[in-house]
């Protein structure tokens, strides 16, 4: 448990440094994004990998007033009426990396890119519809799984 509560600080200090919109995508183990059971600290991490606030905001449907918020909580569990769009993003995320064809910024041109496989809907506006299965599958016939 300790382990999670320091990658929470360091994500926490790591995002206050800047609000991740244009942000140089920093080293993010994949692991760590995998145990990222808090939402909060699940925002923290992809923020660092590169995806700005609007990003996270359009693929779980909030505001990005709320993404910055959830990303500078005390609370570690403060977006729980989205916990389930930020786990769908991030698990979407893991598909990507994991798969290692593509690096941070491809994941996010991934992410940003009209998608064929989801009628042409951007993969960040399908999550915030609730089209996780959908983008799931797109996400592993992209990688080749």
């Amino acid at each position: 448990m300790s382990g999670i509560t320091d990658s929470f600080a360091a994500a926490q200090l790591d995002a206050s440094e800047g609000s991740g919109a244009g942000q140089e995508s920093a080293s993010v183990d994949s692991g760590a994004l995998e145990r990222a059971i808090s939402p909060a600290l699940a925002v923290a991490l992809l923020s660092q990998i590169g995806l700005s606030d609007a990003d996270i905001a359009a693929a779980v449907g909030a505001t990005d007033r709320s993404v910055r918020r959830w990303r500078h909580a005390a609370d570690r569990t403060a977006p729980t009426r989205h916990r389930r769009q930020i786990d769908d993003l991030r698990a979407t995320v893991l598909i990507l990396r994991e798969s290692g064809s593509l690096d941070d910024q491809g994941i996010i041109d991934w992410l940003r890119a009209r998608n064929r496989a989801l009628d042409d809907a951007r993969p960040l506006e399908a999550l915030s519809e609730g089209a996780f299965a959908e983008v799931r599958i797109a996400a592993l016939a992209f990688v080749g799984c």
